[in-house]
């Protein structure tokens, strides 16, 4: 990705965390069942020892929805450490 494409995004996901209101648990709940349902559910195979990675996992909803549901191989990638930073505090 060229420099400034970069430096552009990463200063949109950052404001991006910094702006929105934290999630309430009750949110993150919502969310994760969302989640859940129609994509763990429908798509994910029964197999809960398979790896999962999410690119651009933002807030953590499906890792969230993925350990909820027993997958314990999961991961997360986004550019924005402050989604990162908070991830790994709540979950």
């Amino acid at each position: 990705m060229q420099n400034y494409k970069k430096e552009i995004y990463g200063l949109w996901a950052d404001h991006d965390v910094t702006t929105l209101p934290e999630a309430s648990s009750v949110f993150v709940v919502k969310m994760a069942d969302k989640f859940r349902r129609q994509i763990i559910e429908k798509f994910l195979p029964n197999d809960k020892n398979i790896s999962i990675l999410d690119l651009g996992c933002g807030r953590g909803f499906f890792l969230k929805a993925c350990k909820d549901a027993g997958y314990s191989n999961i991961s997360g990638v986004d550019v924005a450490k402050n989604h990162i930073t908070s991830i790994k505090e709540k979950f």
